[in-house]
């Protein structure tokens, strides 16, 4: 077993067993319907005991507009990763559900036996702020809108009330997500 790291924006994501993480953002099965589709770094699961296991979709971004200032900005930008992050969690399961047979040998051991029945997901932001870290204050507006953006996804595939999540680089650590 080999460990994934994955640099984006800034920051190292991982490390992660390999078998657990998917960089489909630099997939061939991506590559294939990129034209058009906006896609996030990676997904990846954790096991959790007694507990079904946990798909995480990432996004990695290096700054924000201010959700109290710029809203035409803040609108497109809330727009893309919605569209980020819903494209990815349908990929991806779309590949483990076959729909793309020509490129399933490219999952992660994990994600070829995953029931995703019981699976439950997260859909993440992760905010590096450069040069400065992201302001503390900005994570539960982006949130707020965020999940508003994703409730449709939320709610058609009745994911739990905490899926949507936006973290600065001390959140995502405290999550086990980057490594600094």
């Amino acid at each position: 077993m080999t460990d994934v790291r994955v640099v984006e924006s800034g920051m190292v994501f991982g490390p992660f067993p390999s078998e657990d993480c998917w960089e489909i953002e630099h997939s061939a099965c991506y590559l294939e319907i990129s034209q058009g589709v906006q896609i996030a770094e990676f997904v990846r699961i954790e096991h959790r005991r007694k507990r079904p296991p946990l798909i995480w979709t990432v996004e990695a971004k290096t700054g924000s507009p201010n959700p109290a200032v710029k809203q035409d900005d803040f609108d497109k930008f809330i727009g893309k990763i919605c569209a980020k992050l819903t494209n990815t969690m349908m990929l991806a399961v779309a590949t483990c559900l076959g729909r793309h047979p020509d490129y399933k040998y490219e999952l992660p051991t994990s994600f070829k036996v995953l029931d995703l029945a019981k699976a439950d997901f997260r859909l993440v932001l992760v905010i590096k702020g450069d040069p400065n870290p992201f302001p503390d204050a900005w994570l539960p507006p982006i949130k707020d809108a965020l999940a508003l953006s994703l409730q449709p996804l939320v709610n058609t595939w009745r994911l739990s009330p905490t899926a949507v999540m936006v973290f600065n680089q001390a959140l995502a650590k405290q999550y086990g997500l980057i490594m600094d």
